[in-house]
């Protein structure tokens, strides 16, 4: 007597899905100040992929905003912020884009903010000594 049977199979595959957290800074007007997200695997098998360099959003590594600063992002997710000289307060956030070993990418922001610097100077623009230089 032949029995015949069938299965069927069905894997589950889980997505392996890296995470990213956020990074702000905070230095004085006029100071150049840099923060870098931290990107972490969504498995230790699956690494962040060092070989592709960070970007923005829009795939650049440059961004200028008028009246705030310029911003670059180095291959490892670093951003720097280079304020213009007059701007103080909290600079619009940027988006970095890394991606891992399965292609998958992962975006986080980073927001610096530029304190007041102020001096206690004489009518012709030079430093008082003994004053100190006071974050506003």
């Amino acid at each position: 007597m032949e029995q015949k049977a069938s299965s069927t199979y069905t894997p589950t595959v889980t997505p392996v899905t890296p995470t990213a957290e956020d990074a702000t800074s905070t230095d004085k007007q006029g100071q150049t100040q840099s923060g870098k997200p931290t990107f972490t695997p969504g498995n230790p098998e699956v690494p962040m992929n060092d070989e592709v360099p960070a970007t923005f959003e829009d795939g650049s590594t440059t961004k200028k905003v008028d009246g705030v600063g310029t911003y670059t992002v180095a291959k490892d997710g670093t951003v720097t912020f280079k304020p213009e000289p007059e701007f103080v307060g909290k600079a619009p956030s940027v988006t970095v884009v890394r991606e891992d070993k399965n292609g998958t990418k992962v975006s986080a922001t980073y927001t610096p903010t530029v304190t007041p610097s102020t001096k206690y100077v004489d009518n012709k623009g030079n430093a008082i000594p003994g004053y100190p230089e006071v974050d506003g």
